[in-house]
């Protein structure tokens, strides 16, 4: 887990235990700067030299995800350092837009005509994406335009998703994490059933008056 502003992992262990109850191994850090990845791919080369954790792992069933710096963070983890290739696939929650993160000086080349916050055409790992429609997400941290952009560069299995009702930014974090968990346990567990939730006719996030904004398309077999 790559945690957001202010939010150190100790701040949401709530979610830590949720997702290990579904049997996940879940690992985060207190850092501060989250954005670029560099601590987040420190984190997971200390899991994976750390023999009594190694030896937990299922190296193979390796998944990344972050919310608003940390949904950043989890992008340039997996496109920045080498041990990105251990990634199969990402959740990003609320991910601060390129805009916004650029003008808070969190991107690489910074002042250089080939400036970037992150790339998102290059990850190729399965994709997905929530927010939230309250106004910080839908205003400021990721406004519906930038959201839509980031899903149309996505070059992978991918979802979009937005939640209705006004749920906000920091809400997003826990709110999310019921489609979070089936997102990991298609891809990871190879639970077949889970794909009608989000591939397929009669889809269930379509279906959803919890969410809006919803894209989803599947490119592998």
């Amino acid at each position: 887990m790559v945690n957001g502003t202010g939010v150190p992992c100790n701040k949401y262990e709530s979610v830590f235990e949720h997702f290990a109850s579904w049997g996940y191994i879940v690992i985060g850090n207190d850092y501060g700067t989250n954005w670029d990845g560099k601590h987040p791919s420190e984190t997971l080369d200390f899991a994976l030299n750390t023999q009594e954790i190694r030896d937990m792992i299922d190296i193979d069933k390796i998944a990344i995800g972050g919310h608003s710096q940390g949904g950043m963070g989890t992008f340039n983890a997996v496109n920045e350092y080498k041990n990105g290739k251990y990634y199969k696939t990402l959740f990003s929650l609320s991910p601060t837009n390129r805009i916004l993160g650029l003008s808070l000086k969190w991107g690489f080349n910074l002042d250089t005509d080939n400036q970037y916050a992150y790339k998102l055409d290059t990850i190729t790992v399965p994709t997905i994406l929530i927010a939230g429609t309250g106004p910080f997400d839908n205003n400021t941290v990721i406004p519906l335009a930038e959201m839509e952009k980031a899903y149309d560069e996505l070059n992978v299995d991918k979802v979009m998703m937005r939640r209705s009702n006004n749920v906000d930014h920091g809400a997003i974090l826990y709110e999310a994490n019921g489609y979070v968990i089936a997102w990991l346990d298609y891809y990871l567990k190879n639970i077949k059933e889970n794909e009608k939730a989000f591939f397929g006719e009669d889809v269930e996030i379509y279906n959803n008056d919890r969410y809006q904004d919803v894209k989803s398309l599947k490119l592998t077999r």
